[in-house]
């Protein structure tokens, strides 16, 4: 479903089927009355839109459309068997397509032999293509920094060397090369020899997984950038040599990278996170046991609108006999109450357990969810064993409402879950929870499970019952202080979803979608009149994210202190779309230990430790001098990306330009560094002595003193395929007047993976249990 304006909607049904709405929802026409007489019963397997240009693409099997008008009209796209289409960053009449030939969909078995993939492309929106390209698997514009205002024919694509008979389109091919051309392939350059897929993110980082010529079950990964003389390049990422189906890219859009990376069979429940350098070349370890499904998505977000804050599950492999939870928090730990456990949770603690975790810092320290105190009825909620109550929420891994944010709804998330020791799958006990603080501090909305939607900047909140047939919605304008009930159909329907038109269009419309037995159904609500008013600056307040630590420190967050404005809870006014909700920037903060994380190679013996060599073979020292022209010698730590902490202690790498590093200075550099590192180490585990502890707290440096445990709180990227993932009161409600087929799409989250060392630990206790989850 895409909004294509404020009051234009298109949206394609499982069935294949294309509506178009011109009013915001309130009746929809099939486009097929639109087409040619020979496409009234055409099926559509893909629909691409491009919002800024009207532009909308309809891909079938036997006949495939292009409308410069947001729908309005659409003509025959003119290229047969078409798999993909991408549009043109900066021409807006210029389209690339990778179609098959028709010996391809022939149905004789001898045309299997000749059946080949090609890339075409047109300059004038469709109405001609030329094929530039066969034996092409995979083909794009280039973008973002590898795009060049004069080279605009410039692309990338994967081609394989082996043209004779028909193409193999299997999942890695050590003959596939990843080129780049800047003229449609009169000429090009291969880029990765045996690279057989490739990403371009929205943060403009590029990936190509690139075969083993040896071993085709091996993959490495690619980086993309430039080399010292600013030519189009890719350098091999510390990532060691991966299986296939073995990564996801998670998260980019905030010059860092976060890759979830599958160590074991291709069905495994989990695999470990690791966080780049700000050049996605260097990974250090970040969260081990992510939690994942077989088709590599894996339970990890990044809470929109706030930077660096990331929710995301892991699997604790602990005891099955429930004795893990004597290592669970201590009571340092945030959130931890005593007290008997709440009816229905499960404290048993089986293999395999789930539990939630949040990091305000990038993925550098990790710490359970503060569980609420009471439920959605007033009463206190009551949990198992001593220190062993948090909130453990769901992921898009699981059938419930996974957890979600807006960015126009800052600091807003919502999410379903359990309070105990780690997530119930079991509906009994299960509620829906809402943070109005960026994931500090969590309520219980309602019990049960529901599927949810903000709007309006979070002054709307429509949410409907998603594991049993319903029909009506609950509705806030107070953030959950409050909710109102609304009957929206006569028989119960199977709720999908609940969306809302994207940032910049108004946002008290929502569409609920879901099924009434074999028919899907959609609901317009319009939720515009819950108030009569705007909102004013008096209705306005200003909030400022922070993790668990007291004051001024808690609020400085990657180095520095934000403020963002929102409505104020109780505010009963809408928020005009033309509406400035400024966020501001206070000032920097003196840089202090947290700002940093474990360098590649450095892990932590301790949570409250340095980071030290995690084997004597640690390489102190890196030649980056083909993508930076700079030799880097490390301290055991660097700044996370983002990080603007300015003075204070220093633990960035020193820099040494590559002329003036002579191999033998490097090696003294080396040795030294490495004495100090042991030394560290020597301090940390002095410090754990009960008859040196006095003496060692009176000289130890402030980055070595114990840290207050983090307390808590993901530009949707595409696919690297075959590699896994890489790739309202009543009066004010309208019930549109016919149900309309729509399909069952995905949950909420829009979007819309050797061993590496470890960063710090979340806290002392999160460390222990995720040592004895890799056990």
């Amino acid at each position: 479903m895409e909004w294509l304006a404020a009051d234009k909607i298109i949206a394609r049904t499982s069935a294949g089927r294309v509506y178009r709405s011109a009013d915001d929802g309130r009746t929809w026409d099939d486009v097929r009355l639109h087409m040619p007489d020979d496409a009234k019963k055409a099926t559509f397997d893909r629909l691409y839109a491009h919002v800024e240009r009207q532009l909308v693409v309809l891909l079938g099997d036997a006949f495939s459309a292009v409308s410069s008008d947001g729908g309005s009209t659409f003509r025959a796209l003119g290229l047969d068997r078409v798999t993909d289409v991408k549009s043109h960053p900066e021409k807006a009449s210029w389209l690339l397509a990778l179609a098959l030939t028709a010996q391809c969909r022939s149905g004789k078995t001898s045309d299997k032999h000749r059946c080949v993939q090609q890339v075409h492309v047109s300059e004038d929106l469709g109405q001609t293509w030329n094929a530039i390209a066969d034996y092409v698997s995979q083909a794009d514009w280039a973008r973002g920094s590898f795009y060049e205002p004069g080279s605009p024919r410039r692309l990338f694509a994967t081609v394989s060397n082996n043209k004779h008979g028909g193409q193999r389109f299997q999942a890695s091919d050590p003959d596939v090369d990843f080129v780049m051309t800047d003229d449609y392939f009169q000429s090009y350059d291969v880029l990765v020899p045996g690279g057989n897929r490739f990403l371009t993110t929205a943060a403009a980082f590029m990936f190509v997984a690139a075969v083993d010529p040896d071993d085709n079950t091996k993959v490495t990964l690619y980086s993309g950038g430039r080399d010292s003389a600013n030519n189009v390049a890719f350098f091999e990422t510390n990532i060691p040599t991966l299986r296939q189906h073995s990564y996801t890219i998670l998260d980019s859009t905030e010059a860092a990278v976060f890759v979830h990376v599958n160590h074991a069979d291709a069905g495994d429940s989990s695999g470990s996170v690791y966080v780049s350098d700000s050049l996605g070349l260097q990974f250090s370890m970040s969260l081990p046991n992510n939690r994942r499904d077989a088709a590599g998505n894996a339970d990890f977000e990044r809470v929109q609108g706030i930077e660096g804050v990331y929710l995301a599950n892991y699997v604790h492999h602990g005891d099955s006999d429930g004795a893990v939870v004597n290592r669970w928090l201590d009571a340092g730990s945030m959130g931890a109450r005593g007290g008997r456990k709440r009816a229905g949770q499960d404290a048993s603690g089986n293999a395999g357990d789930v539990r939630t975790v949040i990091s305000f810092d990038k993925g550098g320290r990790w710490s359970y969810l503060q569980a609420p105190q009471y439920d959605a009825f007033g009463q206190e909620i009551h949990c198992w064993g001593q220190d062993h109550c948090h909130l453990h929420l769901h992921g898009i891994v699981d059938k419930y409402g996974p957890f979600y944010s807006n960015a126009a709804a800052v600091g807003l998330i919502m999410a379903t879950g359990t309070v105990g020791t780690h997530l119930n799958d079991d509906a009994v006990g299960m509620g829906t929870y809402l943070s109005r603080d960026a994931g500090l501090t969590w309520e219980e909305v309602a019990r049960g499970s529901y599927i949810y939607e903000f709007g309006n900047h979070g002054g709307l909140i429509v949410m409907a019952q998603d594991a049993q047939p319903t029909t009506t919605v609950l509705y806030t304008w107070d953030q959950g202080l409050t909710w109102n009930e609304y009957a929206f159909a006569t028989s119960p329907i199977e709720v999908d979803n609940v969306v809302v038109a994207p940032a910049g269009f108004p946002q008290t419309t929502f569409l609920v979608y879901g099924r009434d037995n074999a028919d899907a159904v959609v609901v317009r609500l319009d939720l515009a009149g819950v108030h009569e008013r705007p909102c004013d600056g008096a209705d306005y307040e200003t909030w400022t994210p922070s993790d668990d630590r007291p004051g001024k420190a808690g609020e400085c967050l990657l180095g520095h202190i934000t403020t963002y404005t929102r409505r104020k809870r109780t505010a009963p006014c809408i928020v005009s779309p033309a509406a400035s909700l400024p966020k501001a920037d206070l000032g920097h903060c003196p840089c202090t230990e947290r700002d940093f994380e474990c360098d590649v190679g450095f892990g932590r013996e301790d949570p409250d430790g340095p980071c030290v060599p995690v084997d004597a073979g640690v390489d102190l020292s890196r030649d980056l001098c083909a993508t930076t022209g700079m030799h880097r010698i490390t301290k055991g730590y660097r700044r996370i990306v983002g990080d603007t902490c300015v003075n204070g202690e220093q633990w960035d790498a020193v820099l040494v330009g590559c002329s003036s590093f002579p191999k033998r200075a490097g090696k003294v550099l080396l040795v030294v560094l490495f004495i100090i590192a042991a030394l560290l180490l020597a301090v940390s585990l002095i410090a754990k002595s009960n008859v040196l502890s006095t003496l060692t707290n009176a000289f130890k440096s402030r980055a070595w003193r114990a840290k207050v445990p983090g307390q808590k709180g993901s530009m949707d990227e595409s696919e690297f395929e075959n590699f896994g993932a890489m790739s309202d009161e009543d009066d004010a409600l309208a019930y549109s007047g016919e149900a309309v087929p729509l399909p069952p799409m995905p949950g909420l989250v829009r979007r819309p993976n050797v061993p590496v060392p470890r960063l710090q630990g979340p806290s002392e206790s999160l460390k222990d249990d995720l040592a004895s989850s890799e056990a």
